[in-house]
């Protein structure tokens, strides 16, 4: 939490996802936009009690900047692989995918309810958030989950788009 003091929403973290490797910790998390995806972050300690560095976005080429359309919530340790790690992430609603653009908006329509003059927005804008599935109309029942295994640059965590992948293709 020390490492991410003073944020509101949407840049608050929430559904952390934390994991050790090679003496390192990790933690993947999320911004806060209730049901609607967003960009992940990660970040990285030495040790347990010192306060998280952020690494930035972990996803690679994410078109959507809403980390693939879905939020992390854990990550595995494959056993029996060497270094094989798999980011499982929920996808709340599947039905509502995000550019860019909307990505965008969101961030800053949430943002906009604490710093409106930092982010500003359109009454079409409003409009248009108003739109997406809220915390209260967003069908969850239908959520599916995404599966992608990590890989490593040096301290950071990347993540990358795969339409398919098997775990017996990994050291």
């Amino acid at each position: 939490t020390l490492s991410y003091e003073g944020l509101f929403p949407p840049f608050t973290r929430e559904a952390p996802a934390v994991f050790e490797r090679g003496g390192k910790k990790y933690m993947l998390t999320s911004g806060m936009t209730g049901y609607v995806p967003n960009r992940s972050d990660s970040a990285m300690t030495s040790a347990w009690g010192e306060p998280f560095t952020s690494t930035g976005d972990p996803h690679v080429n994410d078109a959507s900047c809403a980390s693939f359309n879905s939020q992390i919530c854990q990550v595995i340790k494959v056993p029996g692989k060497q270094d094989l790690y798999i980011a499982l992430a929920d996808r709340w609603v599947p039905y509502y995918s995000v550019d860019a653009a909307k990505a965008d908006l969101l961030q800053r329509a949430v943002a906009n309810h604490y710093d409106p003059s930092k982010y500003p927005v359109t009454p079409a804008e409003q409009a248009e958030m108003m739109r997406s599935p809220m915390l209260e109309s967003a069908n969850t029942s239908i959520a599916d989950y995404v599966w992608l295994p990590l890989r490593f640059e040096g301290d950071s965590v990347k993540i990358d788009w795969l339409d398919e992948w098997r775990v017996e293709d990994y050291n």
